[in-house]
């Protein structure tokens, strides 16, 4: 999709879920309805800005990119993405008036993400 259709989606997304939360219980749904892309993006972002690299400068690190280059097809890194998605919306659908559960166990779910990609890909190549 590239920069400019990603960050054209993007914002639409934002401004939807801007005009849509109209409580902070409401935003906090959309915040983990969203978790996957906004943590690959500030986790990435994060992990560069923390070694020195040009954060700006084109990359291949994010987790998506690594999990391809681990051996996974774009099929199954997009069917995995999917698999997270519908996972988080169950969560959110069960958890819905105790939401820090459905945090919680996002949260774990991304770490466990994290680790196996990591241990597939190094961040460094």
């Amino acid at each position: 999709m590239g920069d400019v259709g990603s960050t054209t989606i993007g914002f639409i997304i934002g401004v939807l879920i801007l005009y849509d939360s109209t409580t902070f219980h409401k935003l906090g749904i959309w915040l983990l309805l969203t978790l996957p892309f906004w943590f690959d993006a500030t986790f990435t972002l994060l992990r560069r800005f923390f070694r020195g690299e040009k954060f700006m400068q084109a990359h291949r690190k994010h987790l998506f990119q690594r999990a391809v280059r681990s051996g996974l097809s774009h099929m199954q890194v997009t069917l995995l993405l999917l698999s997270i998605n519908i996972f988080i919306l169950g969560l959110v659908l069960i958890f819905h008036n105790i939401l820090w559960i459905a945090v919680l166990l996002s949260s774990i779910l991304m770490g466990v993400i994290v680790y196996i990609i990591e241990k597939r890909v190094s961040f460094d190549t």
